[in-house]
């Protein structure tokens, strides 16, 4: 199968066990038949006609050229710039960047995307606006990816609960997340995306900018989120069917629930199946959050609704407040109602 590929997305995704992947899914028959194509990259840059076609792209891209080159300037922030800087030259280190390059070892009608940091709580978090270099524009899809929402995390709750109260056995559930590392960048980008997955980035050194193209999946691309959440899904179906998780995928955390009895086993059959896939997740650090050992019975509503709060919520933090607090307000009552803490 390698043999066949293209040699950068070979390199990119050199860790996944390819063959398993497609004959597992296969075995298990995913309805999705082509997902495996989106690791091999033998899927062309768009599914179906958009805004702009890759001639029309090429040719804005040629006139717009010399804009890109005159505009440089700081973020106006000299630690983001520092920070943006150092990352993306150990992206380069990493093998997920080809670069730096000069200005003329860009090809003319090659769409160049500015890289821009965003401060988040924890971190400055690397941006390609895709969207600036009308690159988005000319891709489109035929379908929209499906998430596993708190509200599909608060589904299994509600349906474990009911039928625990109706067998009569304990409610109790442990829950914890895994946290895919660095998840775009363990997909390599075909010959068509690198094609337009040039990026400038500010040279805080020199005052600048200095080019880059990118060989795996940029974050900030239409095209990198419909590829990855479509092999986000094939993955959390294989971990459903065939390893019997009790789980839910949303973008790159996967969120397990178990018994305590079973805490263990769970534990281990998420991480051989990251494992055997290929796929590497965080082991350690704030994104790391384990299984938690319930002090007492009695406590395992109010702690089952804190794992769940840290699990469930944090991947969402990023899409405002308002539909976090709707969230929150789901959860809560989802465990409060469904598995009420004993009376005094």
């Amino acid at each position: 199968m390698r043999q066949s590929m293209d040699v950068e997305v070979s390199n990119a995704v050199r860790s996944k066990r390819l063959v398993l992947f497609g004959e597992t899914l296969q075995f298990y028959n995913y309805p999705d038949k082509e997902v495996l194509e989106e690791l091999t990259g033998m899927l062309p840059l768009k599914f179906t006609s958009s805004l702009l076609t890759e001639q029309d792209l090429a040719a804005q891209a040629a006139l717009r050229r010399p804009l890109v080159e005159r505009d440089c300037r700081s973020s106006g922030e000299a630690e983001v710039d520092t920070k943006v800087w150092k990352q993306t030259i150990a992206e380069c280190e990493r093998g997920w960047l080809h670069g730096p390059l000069k200005a003329e070892e860009v090809p003319v009608g090659a769409s160049i995307s500015k890289r821009f940091g965003l401060r988040q709580r924890h971190k400055i978090r690397l941006i390609d606006d895709f969207t600036e270099s009308s690159v988005n524009q000319s891709v489109s899809v035929l379908e929209s990816p499906t998430l596993h929402t708190v509200g599909i995390a608060c589904a299994v709750l509600a349906c474990w609960f009911r039928n625990s109260k109706a067998l009569g056995c304990s409610s109790e559930l442990q829950v914890r997340t895994f946290d895919l590392a660095s998840a775009y960048r363990q997909v390599g980008l075909c010959a068509g995306g690198r094609a337009v997955g040039f990026i400038r980035v500010y040279n805080p050194t020199t005052g600048q900018w200095a080019y880059f193209q990118a060989k795996v999946l940029p974050f900030g691309a239409v095209r990198s989120v419909h590829s990855f959440l479509r092999l986000a899904r094939a993955i959390w179906w294989i971990g459903s069917v065939a390893c019997l998780l009790t789980w839910s995928s949303f973008f790159d955390d996967y969120i397990v629930f178990s018994t305590p009895s079973l805490a263990r086993s769970s534990d281990l059959t998420a991480a051989a199946l990251f494992s055997l896939l290929g796929w590497e997740y965080a082991t350690e650090g704030r994104k790391s959050v384990l299984f938690v050992q319930n002090a007492k019975p009695w406590e395992s509503s109010l702690t089952l609704f804190q794992q769940v709060k840290v699990c469930a919520l944090w991947p969402i933090r990023s899409l405002g407040s308002l539909t976090l607090l709707q969230s929150w307000n789901v959860l809560f009552w989802t465990v409060a109602f469904l598995n009420p803490m004993p009376s005094a």
